[in-house]
């Protein structure tokens, strides 16, 4: 399973104490009855213990698959993707020759006298 299944582990269990508050309200119809309340305890007790399953469950996916990223890193091999990924970024430029156009006086001139 996966980060998402616990994402859905979670939102069934808020569903449930949703249902459970639903019941109690529906039940007791704002009077106090201890039997319903006690049933409403009990089945929202257990929507939150599937929330917290549900957040477990998730925070443990999600850590295992940061686990697996890290442990597969490879720094050389991400280097030579990216250095043949952008290479011409790290060569040389090429040697710049003067090309005269049309009617231009060209001289040579050296550094030195």
């Amino acid at each position: 399973m996966d980060c998402i299944s616990g994402l859905m582990v979670i939102f069934y269990g808020l569903w449930f104490c949703l249902q459970a508050l639903c019941l109690y309200f529906m039940g007791c119809g704002f009077v106090f009855r201890p039997y319903v309340c006690i049933l409403w305890v009990v089945v929202l007790f257990s929507g939150l213990m599937v929330v917290v399953y549900g957040l477990w469950f998730y925070f443990q996916a999600c850590h295992d698959l940061m686990n697996k990223c890290i442990t597969n890193m490879n720094q050389r091999a991400d280097k030579q993707y990216f250095l043949e990924l952008n290479n011409s970024a790290f060569n040389l430029p090429k040697k710049f020759e003067f090309q005269a156009h049309k009617g231009d006086e060209v001289r040579k001139t050296h550094g030195f006298v």
